[in-house]
């Protein structure tokens, strides 16, 4: 009896015991029929666990005469973060106009495929990093993924700041102005129809040489 010899064992993603042989690592070398099974409570005492422990919990090896001797098998409870954590796929995402991040549940491409209630929020200090972005600019940004057992992964999400001419560029009107008599351009702002519309403090100017264009027109 004293040459049993334990193994460590993994539970299931949801907490679930496996056969007791499996943490017998010689069951084949002991005589046939020899069998494990978990002590009583074993699945309690399991249950009050936190995912990612690993404790010793009793099981009992049964011979074929029907003796039997009292082991420990160490059991180690899968947490969701273990089983699920390589699965998790980012995507980029953009802020706001304003520079703000949008939830970060947004940027977890496969959020449907995880455990129900998964969740993801950024790391401390994310909207600090995208304050310092330029707009336009794509960078990595911390965030935190939360299984429902409480288990967490570190992740990285690309973040683009939106910048103001990529959110509001395609909505710039433009309207015919006149030279003054004397062949002058204006302000290029009242080339710019709806300048009202766009964000406070948006301001045009003429290309270099857009005064010898017009110089040159009849």
């Amino acid at each position: 009896g004293d040459k049993v010899e334990t193994q460590p064992v993994n539970t299931d993603g949801n907490g679930k015991l496996p056969e007791a042989d499996t943490g017998i690592k010689n069951l084949g070398d002991l005589p046939e029929g020899t069998h494990a099974s978990w002590g009583d409570g074993a699945q309690d005492l399991v249950d009050k666990m936190k995912p990612g422990e690993t404790k010793n919990i009793p099981a009992t090896v049964e011979f074929p005469d029907g003796s039997t001797k009292e082991v420990e098998i160490p059991v180690h409870k899968t947490s969701q973060a273990e089983k699920y954590g390589d699965k998790v796929e980012t995507q980029p995402v953009n802020t706001d106009g304003n520079g703000k991040l949008p939830e970060a549940d947004t940027g977890i491409k496969n959020l449907g495929d995880l455990p129900e209630g998964t969740h993801a929020s950024w790391g401390d200090g994310a909207q600090d990093l995208v304050d310092k972005m330029k707009p336009g600019e794509t960078k990595n940004i911390p965030a935190t993924v939360e299984f429902p057992d409480g288990s967490t992964k570190e992740v990285e999400i690309p973040v683009h700041k939106t910048s103001q001419a990529e959110k509001y560029g395609d909505k710039v009107e433009t309207q015919p102005v006149n030279t003054d008599g004397n062949g002058k351009l204006p302000e290029a702002d009242t080339g710019i129809k709806n300048l009202g519309d766009l964000p406070e403090g948006t301001h045009a100017s003429w290309g270099d040489g857009a005064q010898d264009l017009v110089d040159k027109m009849k």
